[in-house]
């Protein structure tokens, strides 16, 4: 081999290991994109399970108001019937006692 040929090859190796070196200089950014973006992801996901833990309270509580005005509807219904009936016990009790 002579020195020439020795030369072409050592200059040959030197663009292949700086082609490497820049491959390798990418894929550290890239590795480090990605564990920003699993860093990023966590937190979201921490932020997800706060936001359905809060949802889930608001749905306890819009239930708890959505029944409200049944029981009072109900409520109004029994005093309504209670009234009634004892209006009519009454004027029964009274026409025969009367008579």
């Amino acid at each position: 081999m002579t020195f020439d040929e020795v030369a072409l090859i050592s200059e040959r190796h030197e663009m292949q290991i700086k082609s490497l070196q820049h491959q390798i200089n990418d894929i550290k950014e890239v590795t480090k994109e990605i564990k920003t973006m699993n860093e990023t992801l966590i937190v979201l996901t921490e932020e997800l399970k706060h936001t359905n833990n809060t949802l889930k309270s608001y749905d306890d509580r819009l239930d708890t108001l959505e029944v409200m005005p049944k029981n009072r509807w109900n409520t109004l219904v029994n005093a309504v019937l209670t009234a009634i009936v004892s209006g009519l016990v009454g004027y029964a009790a009274a026409h025969f006692v009367g008579m």
